[in-house]
């Protein structure tokens, strides 16, 4: 989880937290650089273990107060221009402009900043949206569980259900949540929706396996497959091919992750591997 609380666009202004080194330039570079490199890392620690039709992965996640996520601010952009490397968003509702729950409800200010997060830095994946709340000694604090499950409610009500199914909520802090008073009654509302983006996705899985069956490259929701072929030579033994095939499995995912945010209009939506050996059998040190 980055949890990033630093200057990066007031040229260092009223920031205690700077060298003489410091630029914003710099410092949002770093914020981007940090992003990219963790993925890199991360996916680099699971290797040939990342599941290329879901995408399961180790979890990237960004905890930015809600002041620096206005849609014109530079770690707003940082992140939208990530939004493939970053599971979850958990904004600190607690901590910046539109902080104060109004003795428990959702604020104008907050309706806003969620549905830009959903809607223009996750292309409407609420499930990556992740509420934020302090529990005490914070502006806008929601000592009690109640409070909390009341903005929730509301949350999942706006626009008629457009949130409900969503990333749930965090708290700030842990050790002041006395017995469970908090999380406890917060948990119960959470639960009932709990999973339901994976619920969804099973469902697409199961359109894709019906939809497998027809020879068509163009498939009913508008996808197309694109099959790719790989010709590698010089391999010593079988085992040397599933290692290779297994390595250009995860790089491919990478590549076509980093295309899909430069093409306006492209969507993948999966990788898969299919064994083409009938069609073109491998010959000697060839591998398909």
């Amino acid at each position: 989880d980055i949890d990033y609380e630093y200057c990066y666009d007031n040229n260092g202004a009223g920031c205690l937290q700077r060298s003489y080194l410091y630029s914003d330039e710099k410092a949002q570079t770093f914020l981007s650089t940090l992003t990219l490199l963790l993925r890199q890392k991360l996916d680099d620690a699971l290797g040939s273990s990342i599941d290329a039709d879901t995408g399961k992965r180790y979890t990237l996640s960004h905890a930015p107060m809600e002041k620096d996520l206005v849609q014109t601010s530079p770690y707003y952009r940082i992140v939208k221009e990530q939004s493939n490397y970053v599971d979850y968003i958990l904004p600190q509702f607690y901590n910046g402009d539109a902080s104060g729950l109004d003795g428990g409800g959702w604020t104008s200010k907050m309706e806003i900043v969620y549905s830009n997060l959903v809607n223009d830095m996750f292309d409407g994946q609420a499930g990556k949206v992740v509420f934020g709340f302090c529990i005490r000694d914070c502006i806008g604090a929601t000592p009690d569980g109640a409070g909390a499950v009341t903005v929730l409610k509301e949350i999942k009500a706006y626009n008629d259900g457009e949130f409900n199914c969503n990333g749930g909520a965090f708290f700030w802090l842990a050790s002041t949540d006395i017995g469970g008073r908090w999380s406890d009654p917060v948990w119960e509302e959470i639960k009932t929706t709990s999973g339901c983006s994976s619920s969804a996705t099973s469902v697409d899985e199961e359109e894709d396996a019906a939809d497998s069956s027809d020879s068509s490259l163009l498939e009913d929701d508008g996808f197309e497959i694109v099959p790719m072929k790989f010709k590698v030579k010089g391999l010593l033994s079988s085992g040397d091919a599933d290692d290779i095939k297994a390595e250009m499995t995860v790089i491919l995912n990478r590549i076509l992750l980093r295309l899909e945010e430069q093409v306006a209009g492209m969507n993948v939506r999966s990788v898969e591997e299919n064994d083409s050996s009938n069609l073109n059998p491998i010959r000697g040190d060839e591998a398909t």
